[in-house]
């Protein structure tokens, strides 16, 4: 039987081509070459800034000390004068001032530090289970290639496909959170692009059905719809305008 049989080359082509060809891919590489690079350097200056903080902060609270000391020497002595002992005062107040302010600063080093490392790590974390999601859809290809010739084993396998492709949306959007709030370009991370494949490749076993198979035409056709929809999900203003608000409201809002 040789179902799809004219459309396989592509196929295994496309299988080839898929790490090279997908944004979600390449974006997920050069996050790991350059962005996990720059946060693991960003979280070493926000250590760095600590430690310096801290050690000014012991030299300041020294400073108090030797203030407050020179304040009660003062007090006990008979022969000090008013000027001195307003003097110590004010350099008490100077060194309780100092104290103050680098503790804030300790503090929002601290948190910054914190910030910076919980950072890394979820963006560690998203990009693997990015990389886990694509590797996950380059296999199931796979797995789809190799049973091609018989159609009924692998309708279901299309349906998976699917999600994976869901999926695979899904961690797309969390990255894209991630790198919004570090400053990065999200939009390099396009899960449309890798809907569309799913599209076309289903749409290569659509054409090259044995027509006479009517009900495995159907099915086909109703996993190309699945990623039609999935794709609206993504674009979910244009399905919302085009099918669910009523004409007036599209006109006020138009």
């Amino acid at each position: 039987m040789k179902v799809f049989a004219k459309h396989r080359a592509n196929l295994e082509d496309q299988l080839k081509n898929f790490p090279k060809k997908a944004p979600n891919c390449r974006r997920k590489k050069k996050f790991f070459r350059d962005d996990a690079g720059r946060l693991k350097s960003e979280c070493e200056r926000a250590a760095g800034d600590v430690s310096d903080l801290n050690r000014r902060l012991d030299a300041a609270n020294e400073g108090l000390k030797t203030a407050n000391e020179e304040l009660s020497r003062l007090k006990d002595s008979a022969t000090v004068s008013q000027a001195d002992f307003d003097d110590a005062k004010r350099l008490k107040g100077l060194a309780e001032a100092e104290v103050a302010r680098l503790q804030g600063e300790l503090q929002a080093a601290q948190d910054d530090a914190a910030a910076k490392e919980l950072a890394r790590t979820q963006a560690a974390t998203k990009a693997t289970e990015l990389e886990t999601a694509l590797n996950d859809a380059h296999a199931k290809i796979a797995d789809i290639l190799g049973k091609t010739a018989n159609p009924s084993d692998f309708e279901n396998d299309l349906d998976e496909l699917i999600n994976q492709g869901n999926e695979i949306i899904s961690k797309s959007k969390e990255v894209q959170t991630l790198l919004a709030k570090d400053g990065e370009d999200p939009s390099t991370f396009d899960p449309m692009t890798r809907l569309g494949e799913i599209k076309e490749t289903v749409g290569a076993l659509v054409d090259e059905t044995n027509p006479t198979n009517g009900t495995l035409v159907d099915n086909l056709n109703a996993v190309s719809a699945k990623v039609d929809a999935y794709r609206d999900v993504v674009d979910g203003w244009t399905t919302l305008k085009t099918h669910w608000l009523p004409l007036t409201l599209q006109t006020t809002l138009l």
